[in-house]
């Protein structure tokens, strides 16, 4: 017979393992973090929560298939998203500026308040489909909003979204230059 407490281990083991079983990128995400990455595009994760929780997640997804080293998890970080150490720290192990830098995130929260703090040069929103229909009134205004992470591969490769950030940063600077001249 199983004592008590051997039961409430064997449970949370096969929960886990369960768990862990189902978390995959789908093949349709996979072939197009592929597509960007042969079209020469850096990818990283960051991704909030202890170390222990995620690290088995990422191993069981597999995504140092995709992502290489280029993974960042707050729990070894000192500080999580949204804060923009996490970002910065993530943008020097890329060797690039935040500026040259977009986040796609499902947490408007998190991952785009995070993106604003650190200055990207973008962010991108994927709603959830239980958010499918809310629209981010209030709070953090991501630079576009997609409906499923699909929708990335198009806006990156075509430049769409590339000549949209570079437009912006140069508006920005038009603005800031009109302030300081008084124009």
């Amino acid at each position: 017979e199983q004592a008590p407490s051997d039961l409430g281990r064997i449970a949370y083991e096969e929960w886990n393992g369960m768990r862990l079983r189902e978390f995959q990128f789908a093949p349709e995400v996979c072939a197009m973090l592929q597509h960007l990455l042969e079209a020469q595009i850096i990818l990283a994760i960051i991704t909030n929560g202890p170390a222990e929780v995620q690290r088995p997640k990422l191993l069981a997804c597999n995504a140092s298939s995709i992502f290489g080293d280029n993974v960042v998890v707050s729990g070894e970080q000192p500080e999580p998203k949204p804060h923009r150490s996490i970002f910065d720290t993530t943008c020097a192990m890329l060797g690039v500026q935040p500026s040259e830098a977009v986040m796609v995130g499902d947490s408007l929260s998190y991952d785009i308040q995070g993106g604003i703090n650190a200055g990207l040069a973008a962010t991108f929103w994927v709603r959830s489909e239980d958010a499918a229909s809310v629209s981010p009134s209030t709070g953090p205004q991501p630079t576009y909003t997609l409906n499923s992470i699909l929708e990335l591969e198009g806006l990156l490769l075509s430049g769409r979204a590339q000549n949209e950030c570079i437009s912006d940063q140069t508006e920005k600077a038009k603005g800031a230059q009109e302030v300081r001249t008084g124009e």
